[in-house]
């Protein structure tokens, strides 16, 4: 009598069923044979490939926990915007390998608290992983003694002062500075200024950087070489001294002072700089108080040494 058709479909599918289920059984090692990886990313939603596959793992903490097969596994992590990490790790039966990855870019990785799990092996130096330092980056305080030269009535002054306040990001530079002139030129004229700094800082952690500094705010200007004729008659206009019975005259005024300029810094140490510097005084001085904006005005140059951030 010849089996029917339902018969033999019936025995075909459950020799294929019996067939594959053998071959798996023998293709994969039982559980208490597979090993695991252990992998922390930074950034947390980083994309995780074993084995050119796939794999996700919660979003809270950036790390996935993945079993697989005794032996050497291709790991790769990959996130838009950042440089992807490639290793081959060793994983062993039985055992935990952890690896902490911090892509570029990303703050350097936080190891599990504890230390790697029970039986696992510390991951060696593996290329691709990389902590990246913030330096240049940082904030904090930095002071500056200065010595300043420049034009004051048309003739070369020096000055003395200095200024100081706070780094934010290792970019921008908010303070205060002021400035007292050593020496009265020959017009007799000596100036004391000060105000709010201003600095923009580029290549700041470099050896060389460029640093866009600016002084707004106001002083005093003392005018002297004035004087009054005594010849009975009373006092008169003030003019310069020619000789004869006079006595000296000197007055103050005040004025606004914006002094721009751009400086060039040389890092000697992580916060030790020397800068050097060229830019122009701007003054507004009052229309009565007998001095030109014009001799206030001029060039200007800066060497100092910066301290701090």
């Amino acid at each position: 009598m010849r089996p029917s058709r339902l018969a033999v479909a019936l025995t075909a599918v459950t020799l294929i069923t019996t067939v594959t289920t053998a071959a798996r059984a023998q293709v994969q090692p039982p559980r208490g044979d597979l090993g695991s990886i252990a992998i922390r990313t930074i950034p947390a939603d980083a994309q995780i490939f074993i084995d050119g596959e796939r794999w996700v793992g919660p979003e809270s903490d950036g790390r996935l926990v993945v079993q697989v097969p005794p032996g050497r596994h291709l790991v790769e992590v990959r996130a838009p915007g950042y440089r992807s990490y490639v290793s081959e790790v060793d994983v062993r039966p039985a055992e935990t390998t952890p690896i902490n990855v911090s892509l570029a870019g990303a703050a350097p990785p936080q190891p599990p608290v504890g230390g790697p799990p029970m039986g696992g092996t510390p991951p060696g130096p593996v290329t691709g992983i990389r902590q990246v330092s913030s330096e240049g980056q940082e904030s904090g305080f930095a002071f500056s003694p200065d010595y300043r030269f420049g034009e004051v009535g048309h003739h070369t002054a020096h000055f003395l002062g200095g200024y100081g306040g706070v780094v934010f990001a290792g970019h921008l530079f908010v303070g205060a500075g002021g400035y007292w002139q050593l020496d009265s030129n020959r017009n007799d004229v000596s100036l004391a200024y000060g105000g709010g700094v201003f600095e923009w800082r580029q290549w700041n952690h470099r050896p060389v950087g460029l640093t866009l500094h600016a002084l707004v705010g106001g002083g005093d200007a003392h005018l002297g070489g004035y004087y009054y004729p005594v010849d009975g008659r009373g006092p008169g206009v003030p003019t310069p001294y020619h000789g004869g019975s006079y006595y000296g005259y000197g007055y103050h005024t005040g004025f606004f002072v914006f002094e721009p300029e751009a400086q060039v810094s040389v890092r000697l140490t992580r916060d030790f700089r020397l800068n050097a510097g060229a830019g122009y005084r701007v003054t507004s001085t009052d229309y009565y108080s007998g001095i030109s904006g014009d001799a206030l005005n001029g060039w200007s140059g800066t060497i100092s040494v910066r301290f701090g951030k």
